[in-house]
């Protein structure tokens, strides 16, 4: 749950998100108090402080701690009430004012902000600091009163902040940015997007507020080529979304905007963009190992690949706010030939389009290339087909409803038998046979998850001993 960004906040505020995702990870029992201090490194006057901060904090939300002299616990614990503690900390954190009010909002001075609040010339500097290690992943540095760089990163890095932090809880723009916004949206959805989701809509709220402070303060994104030609989509605008094309937008910010609603699946066009650097590396490199070029769906793989490459390359946006360290391997089991190649591919990829990636990065853009391949069903018979048989003593009924559970979990290329042969890879039951000679699955109950990770790791096992 932890997010890049949170580096930003105070130390006092990771440290009670660090206790409340721990109490969250041990929901179904207390922590002691004790083993919770050796961890974190604390004394019982910080720890003890920590403690009644985050009650305090928790007040508003549905989450209940429990605490005694040895142990924690908590109750009612949600997912969107560790969001709300986020959100209270970030707005608290005198980092993350500097870079909103400062940097984007370009509201008051550096010199301003520090006689606001009090700073001494030295504080500020030690904020700066802070706030220049996060941004040096961008290839921004906070300098004066502005934060200096490509433009296309600064967007990319006020979108992610403030999508991973205010996304689906509040808005963090003024109410006549707001009133601007919806009044584009209302005509997008009008044209294009009348079932926009609610994800959609907040995506593109805060993609066009940011926007619209930028351009506020007369900071443009450069004219660089991303459409053939630029008429289509000055035409498009005046057509489908005039209250936009009227407000004396440069055109090349009307482009920014296209290229995000075609990317981001809010609207279809004809209106063909020039292809990426990255994307046709990918194509070639897929290609030379799998003839992709071969398959009845190269052209759904090839709109695939430039629909990652083409959003990396313009907005360098990581929006998939689930993805963690440990998900370079998720699809291991699942999918290891297309994750050997594109884990492979990534892995080496050092600068996109003049942008230096960052390993967290590196793990989004994997991620996105690897689910959006997987959507071609040709890709997924790149894998391994795995013959699985169903037998339990529990009767016919019994197994079809196992095999319902298997299908809809979604497994890639699976053939679920109607019966035992010499192709049958993996023979599920509750009791083993020394008749069958294939790799047993034996469940004694319902399946768990422990079950189920065991059904995934024997097909993991037979498609690596494929490879």
């Amino acid at each position: 749950m932890n997010s890049k960004f949170d580096v930003l906040l105070s130390s006092n505020s990771r440290y009670k998100l660090l206790i409340y995702q721990t109490l969250q990870e041990k929901r179904e029992s207390s922590t002691a108090i004790v083993e919770l201090k050796q961890q974190m490194k604390l004394s019982d006057f910080k720890f003890n402080n920590l403690i009644d901060e985050l009650q305090q904090d928790l007040a508003e939300t549905e989450s209940l701690m429990n605490v005694s002299d040895k142990y924690l616990s908590i109750e009612h614990f949600s997912y969107h009430d560790y969001q709300t503690l986020q959100l209270l900390y970030f707005k608290q954190s005198i980092a993350v004012d500097l870079l909103i009010k400062v940097g984007l909002f370009e509201s008051i001075t550096i010199s301003e902000f520090a006689e606001y609040n009090f700073l001494s010339s030295s504080s500020v500097y030690n904020v700066r600091s802070r706030v220049n290690e996060v941004l040096k992943t961008y290839g921004l540095t906070f300098k004066n009163s502005q934060i200096i760089g490509n433009e296309k990163s600064i967007r990319s890095f006020y979108f992610q902040i403030l999508f991973n932090y205010y996304g689906g809880i509040e808005s963090p723009f003024s109410e006549s940015i707001k009133k601007t916004v919806q009044s584009y949206i209302h005509e997008i959805e009008k044209s294009f997007t009348k079932d926009m989701t609610i994800v959609q809509r907040i995506k593109l709220e805060i993609f066009l507020g940011v926007q619209l402070y930028r351009i506020k303060n007369n900071c443009y994104i450069a004219e660089n080529g991303i459409v053939e030609k630029q008429v289509e989509v000055e035409a498009f605008f005046k057509q489908y979304i005039p209250r936009y094309s009227s407000s004396k937008i440069p055109s090349s910010e009307g482009k920014v905007l296209y290229l995000f609603l075609v990317l981001n699946c809010y609207i279809k066009s004809d209106i063909r963009l020039k292809p990426t650097a990255i994307g046709l590396q990918l194509i070639e490199y897929l290609n030379e190992r799998i003839q992709i070029a071969k398959m009845d769906s190269y052209e759904d793989i090839l709109y695939n690949v430039d629909l990652v490459s083409q959003s990396w390359v313009h907005f360098q946006l990581a929006t998939s706010t689930f993805v963690y360290a440990a998900d370079f391997k998720v699809f291991e089991k699942t999918s290891p030939k297309l994750k050997s190649l594109i884990y492979d591919f990534v892995s080496q990829l050092d600068v996109i389009d003049g942008h230096k990636i960052a390993e967290i990065e590196k793990l989004h853009l994997y991620y996105e290339y690897m689910i959006n391949l997987l959507a071609v069903e040709e890709i997924q018979l790149l894998e391994r087909q795995i013959n699985i048989f169903v037998d339990f003593s529990s009767g016919k009924s019994y197994d079809q409803f196992i095999r319902n559970h298997i299908g809809y979990h979604g497994y890639i290329n699976l053939n679920l038998m109607s019966e035992l042969n010499e192709d049958t890879d993996i023979y599920v039951s509750d009791f083993s046979n020394t008749n069958v000679k294939c790799l047993q699955v034996i469940w004694k109950g319902s399946p768990t998850d422990v079950e189920w990770e065991e059904l995934v790791n024997a097909i993991a096992f037979l498609r690596n001993q494929t490879e």
